[in-house]
């Protein structure tokens, strides 16, 4: 039996990044070869046509060999205020163009006030008593074929110059459908389904483990129910009065894991000292993207490593797909511009293309998150998850096990993190129940499950939403 070879995440990622820097040093050496310094008629300085069908003035390229063969010179000067200013030019050529090269005037009014003559083969003048800057005349050299020497960048123009505007259609239908299959397969994942119940959380799950098993990612409804949970574990008091809300950390410490220490001394920097939820919103503005942050999503992933949930860690994952998709945005961009600024005409294809390798960037950017790479063991991993998702979502009136109202609070974190909130509350609908004793309000308001966790909701969700925007912005 042969062994598939391995790629390592980091050399995907390398490799993607290198890719699209390829790309990005392509277009942009196009671009960079494709520039033209602002040509001003007034300065009389010998104009020096070179082989590969540049003018050079001072050292400056003021016109290229364009798509068609062609060099275009317009003579337009916005420095001449006069109506008509006398106009000298001399162009010279690096070998006899007399008989090789066929000067043209173009003008909008015209050209014969403009006149042109070779005084040797190698010299060609320009000159007009009386030439006016809105005659918008332009020279346009047409060289015999052979006569210039073209470089690399001018058969790369040439070439794209030659795909229409359709074809460059077709190939931004291209990318958007490549990016849409690479997200596709990316986003691939077992099916969310059972055929029977399970009535324990499986494997140990905490709510927010199920949640990214769940939908892929990391939503504010997930940190309601993560708050909710370390309450009822006994790790988290809520105590409302008149004058605001206070969260209280208790003293017990043991059966956390990493990450939900991690999160607790991020909210509680004074440990069992109680906080109002302002100061607590406070907290978490001031850790907006930190690193500490950032490393605890990384612990919350790694959770999964030794059950052998995915292939690779999430976070990892979402940079990648994050940076294929800005560095797609950049290059897509880039083309746009090139198009949009006068060259239209010139590249057709660029624009329509840009477009569609914008998109395609944009697409692979925002979907990003939701990328999660199962494994094949994690099928049956998922199913058990189903399994008890089922049972949250019975329609059947609780069983005895709920009959003292405690498995309400004990599984409604769960019951949020799958979307089955409203099935779990139906199937305590009429058993006992009470206030847990990690929830102080002296409001007579609360009289039934749903709405304390309506109200407790409330309250924890203005945490949650905070919780959610300090993540690293490259890991989710």
């Amino acid at each position: 039996m042969t062994t598939q070879p391995h790629i390592s995440t980091q050399v995907k990622l390398r490799i993607s990044i290198a890719l699209a820097c390829a790309v990005f040093v392509v277009v942009g050496f196009v671009a960079w070869n494709s520039r033209v310094e602002p040509f001003d008629v007034s300065d009389t300085t010998p104009l020096q046509v070179t082989s590969v069908g540049d003018i050079i003035q001072s050292g400056h390229t003021i016109a290229r060999l364009a798509t068609d063969g062609t060099i275009k010179l317009p003579l337009i000067s916005p420095t001449l205020d006069s109506e008509t200013t006398p106009l000298n030019l001399t162009l010279q050529f690096s070998s006899d163009a007399h008989s090789t090269v066929i000067p043209r005037l173009i003008s909008i009014q015209g050209n014969d006030t403009v006149q042109y003559s070779w005084p040797a083969g190698t010299t060609l003048l320009i000159n007009s008593a009386g030439y006016s800057p809105e005659s918008y005349t332009t020279l346009v050299l047409t060289p015999s074929s052979g006569y210039f020497h073209p470089g690399i960048s001018w058969y790369i123009r040439s070439g794209v110059h030659r795909i229409s505007i359709f074809l460059g259609i077709i190939l931004a239908l291209l990318i958007l459908g490549l990016a849409w299959w690479m997200m596709h397969r990316a986003l691939r994942r077992p099916p969310w389904f059972a055929s029977q119940q399970l009535n324990i959380p499986p494997l140990g799950l905490s709510p927010i483990q199920l949640a990214i098993l769940h939908h892929s990612t990391i939503e504010p409804i997930d940190f309601v129910s993560f708050l909710i949970s370390l309450a009822d574990r006994g790790y988290l008091q809520i105590i409302e009065h008149p004058e605001g809300v206070v969260f209280a950390r208790t003293s017990l410490k043991e059966g956390l894991e990493s990450y939900e220490v991690g999160w607790l001394t991020i909210l509680f920097p004074d440990d069992t000292r109680p906080t109002y939820l302002h100061k607590l919103i406070e907290t978490l503005n001031r850790e907006l993207f930190s690193a500490a942050v950032s490393q605890l999503y990384v612990e919350i992933y790694n959770t999964f490593n030794s059950r052998r949930f995915f292939t690779e860690n999430p976070r990892i994952a979402h940079v990648r797909f994050k940076t294929i998709g800005i560095l797609a945005q950049a290059v897509g961009l880039l083309l746009v511009l090139i198009s949009a600024f006068g060259w239209l005409s010139e590249y057709p294809v660029l624009f329509p293309f840009g477009i569609g390798v914008f998109v395609s960037g944009l697409y692979i950017y925002r979907r990003a998150a939701f990328v999660v790479l199962f494994t094949p063991d994690a099928a049956a991993y998922i199913t058990e998850c189903a399994a008890f998702t089922s049972y949250l979502s019975s329609p059947h009136q609780i069983g005895a096990e709920g009959s003292q109202g405690s498995l309400f609070y004990t599984y409604v974190p769960y019951a949020l993190a799958a979307g089955v909130t409203e099935q779990w509350l139906a199937r305590f609908n009429g058993a006992p129940w009470y206030i847990p004793k990690w929830y102080l309000n002296s409001s007579e308001d609360i009289i039934d499950p749903a709405t304390f966790l309506n109200h407790v909701g409330l309250l924890a969700n203005e945490l949650a939403k905070l919780m959610i925007k300090v993540k690293d912005p490259n890991a989710d």
